[in-house]
């Protein structure tokens, strides 16, 4: 059902208005939010899940090459586990070849779902001398988690400047088939007032 309606810029004269719907605004979120260039930060946070190594590689790469001090890795739900296994403190810290007690390497043992994830992210934030974030996640699923991490952390009266920064899991087939179940969660999750909606994204960009 349409809910607004906009007038949009085409060919640089103004359209005739189109439906502006749920899903058309996800779309304008997730366009807005792939925008922002990638740069330095305080910290790499490593958003795990489906098992995806190439999540993991790539903010370890970027960790290694000095984009952040701090890298934060989250941890992944019992189903990832049992179905792709458990990446360990030790094995990340093993990657980035420092010890197992680097004191800048932290490491989320347990979580349910993105929005744990993101909690916990918050709470290490709070403790540390973070006020910029690389999020590292798939392409298909950064733009909830980008919303997920907004939303709590306005909701924790915390300023950030998060920094997207998607992986490519596989390939862009195995992207485009997960689209509309993120749709749909980012609406359920909307709803339920766990994930920033695009007019809390404009917002937080302006």
């Amino acid at each position: 059902m349409v809910t607004e309606r906009r007038t949009v810029m085409q060919g640089g004269t103004l359209s005739r208005e189109i439906p502006f719907d749920k899903t058309s605004k996800i779309a304008a979120a997730t366009m807005m939010i792939l925008s922002i260039p990638l740069r330095k930060a305080d910290g790499i946070l490593i958003v795990t899940g489906e098992g995806e190594k190439e999540r993991v590689h790539h903010g370890i790469e970027l960790w290694k090459k000095g984009s952040g001090k701090f890298l934060l890795v989250t941890g992944d739900s019992e189903e990832t586990k049992e179905s792709f296994g458990e990446i360990t403190k030790k094995e990340i810290t093993d990657l980035c070849k420092v010890e197992e007690n680097h004191p800048d390497i932290f490491k989320q043992e347990k979580t349910r779902h993105t929005l744990d994830q993101a909690n916990w992210a918050a709470t290490v934030i709070a403790e540390h001398p973070i006020e910029s974030l690389i999020v590292v996640s798939a392409l298909y699923h950064l733009p909830r988690v980008f919303l997920t991490f907004l939303k709590v952390l306005q909701k924790n009266n915390q300023k950030i400047v998060l920094i997207p920064c998607p992986t490519l899991p596989v390939s862009l087939e195995y992207n485009y088939h997960r689209i509309p179940a993120e749709i749909a969660r980012i609406i359920k999750y909307q709803e339920q007032g766990d994930v920033a909606t695009a007019e809390e994204l404009c917002d937080y960009l302006r």
